[in-house]
């Protein structure tokens, strides 16, 4: 999280909010830092279609186009689909309505 961009961000809050934004901003770099937080990237070259996969899947669940599907759901799936993969263990999932 940039601290910088945050705060400009913050300054707009009411400063009890931008007070609260703030300090949970540092408490999660901090637990980063310490290393009981790891930032993943996902293998977008090796889980594209996947990322592919789960988009057509979630956007016929919402009965709304591929377009308006949230970014980051589909790429949380791939994350932990390559989590998985990288430690050798098997998942499996099944549609639950």
């Amino acid at each position: 999280m940039n601290p910088k961009s945050l705060q400009k961000k913050s300054e707009k809050q009411p400063p009890e909010l931008a007070n609260r934004i703030l300090d949970s901003a540092a408490r999660i770099n901090n637990a980063i830092a310490q290393g009981l937080i790891q930032v993943e990237i996902v293998n977008y070259r090796k889980y594209s279609k996947v990322m592919d996969n789960a988009r057509k899947h979630l956007s016929k669940l919402e009965a709304t186009p591929e377009y308006a599907i949230k970014k980051g759901d589909p790429e949380l799936m791939a994350l932990v689909i390559q989590l998985y993969d990288e430690g050798k263990e098997k998942v499996f999932c099944r549609n639950i309505r």
